[in-house]
């Protein structure tokens, strides 16, 4: 870290990169706040470590079979609200699954 832009740069202080109001610092615009990159800086191993990620999904759903356990899992499966976090609705109860291989 600069010294200029942070004092007592050496140390490891993470609380530095809050914002007043508890979220994080940088998300106007200002990459020197945010400790892992961002703009041009931004880690160089994101896209190939997205792309292992298709190949470890696509590897998955090739080389097995999924399906609901209805011996286990609450039938009909019912989904709540919408999980903010990543968009996503999830069933109200558990959902068991059995995997088999092709």
């Amino acid at each position: 870290m600069d010294e200029n832009e942070f004092e007592n740069a050496g140390e490891f202080v993470p609380t530095r990169f809050l914002a007043d109001d508890g979220g994080a610092k940088g998300t106007e615009g200002n990459f020197k706040w945010m400790p892992f990159g961002g703009g041009v800086s931004m880690c160089s191993g994101r896209h190939f470590a997205n792309y292992h990620v298709k190949i470890f999904l696509t590897t998955l759903l090739t080389n097995f079979k999924f399906s609901v356990d209805a011996d286990k899992s609450r039938l009909p499966i019912t989904v709540g609200n919408i999980n903010r976090g990543f968009g996503l609705r999830r069933p109200k109860g558990d959902l068991y699954v059995k995997v088999t291989r092709k």
